[in-house]
C-alpha cells in the first residue's frame, strides 16, 4: 500500500516515516508538512532523506495511489488531518487519541 505522512511535528512522526520506508509491504509515496518553520527545523531529519515532499496537501489528498495517511501534526491538529484524509477515501494512521 503507498502511504502520505501528513506533518512532521509529532514525536513518532520520523520513526513512523522510517518504519513504512522499511516496510516490505508498504511505500512512502510522500510527506506534506504545512508549517515552513517546522519543515526547516525537522525536514532534515534523515528518516526523509530522499522523500518527496509535496507542495500542497491537495497533491497528497487527491492522489488516488495513496490508499492511506500517517498522520503525524502537532497533537491539536491530528483530527482535523485524520477527518480530511477519511473525507478523501484513505485509511488512516495515527498513534493515539489526539485533542484538539
Amino acid at each position: 500500500m503507498r502511504f502520505a505522512q501528513y506533518g512532521i511535528s509529532h514525536d513518532h512522526a520520523a520513526g513512523k516515516a522510517r518504519v513504512i520506508r522499511e516496510s516490505g509491504q508498504a511505500e512512502l509515496a510522500g510527506v506534506y508538512e504545512p508549517s515552513a518553520r517546522a519543515r526547516e527545523e525537522l525536514g532534515g531529519n534523515p528518516a526523509y532523506d530522499g522523500e518527496h515532499w509535496f507542495s500542497r496537501k491537495e497533491e497528497m489528498l487527491e492522489d488516488n495511489g495513496i490508499g492511506a495517511i500517517a498522520v503525524e501534526g502537532e497533537i491539536f491538529q491530528n483530527v482535523g488531518f485524520a477527518r480530511e484524509a477519511v473525507a478523501h477515501g484513505k485509511h488512516v494512521w495515527m498513534d493515539k487519541p489526539a485533542a484538539g
